[in-house]
């Protein structure tokens, strides 16, 4: 099961029902911990900053998007709460005087990208990398799991869809 968030009032209604899993990578000594339901959250008007074929950066200006910041923060601070507090976990956002960035892996399948497109109309159309600087009017991101390596950890967060 999936849940959507479009707002932290969405997260607040759903949060004491999220559960967390661990399962050993294949190493053997490092882990992941993933969220059930697993979480979206829709993005309305994202800029992308940095464009590679394996990932992307999305920026947000803190003036215009001062509502998704304070619900990065709630989210970020409560699924960290859910995991051992035995290491470092990265905020899955970044920081910065006037902006706030987060980086998307591109998940890919068979060496195609698993991520759907639309254009305009809401058609379905073939992904492409977006231009750095573009701006889709949505995009939505999932919130694979929480990864640990000896001492740090951080986020897999991955794009999951996008509409022009």
């Amino acid at each position: 099961m999936t849940i959507t968030l479009v707002s932290l009032q969405d997260f607040e209604q759903v949060k004491d029902n999220i559960t967390i899993s661990s399962k050993f990578q294949k190493d053997g000594v490092s882990l992941n911990y993933f969220f059930s339901p697993q979480l979206c959250i829709t993005i309305y008007k994202p800029r992308f900053r940095i464009v590679q074929n394996k990932y992307v950066v999305i920026e947000f200006s803190k003036d215009k998007h001062k509502s998704l910041l304070y619900m990065f923060k709630g989210i970020n601070n409560y699924l960290k709460g859910l995991i051992p507090n035995t290491f470092l976990c990265y905020d899955f956002f970044s920081e910065q005087e006037d902006s706030f960035t987060i980086r998307l892996s591109l998940p890919q399948t068979k060496y195609k990208n698993a991520i759907i497109s639309e254009n305009k109309s809401g058609e379905q159309i073939s992904f492409q990398l977006p231009v750095v600087n573009s701006e889709p009017s949505l995009i939505t991101i999932l919130f694979k799991n929480i990864w640990q390596i000896n001492s740090k950890g951080g986020f897999n967060i991955e794009l999951k869809h996008i509409k022009y």
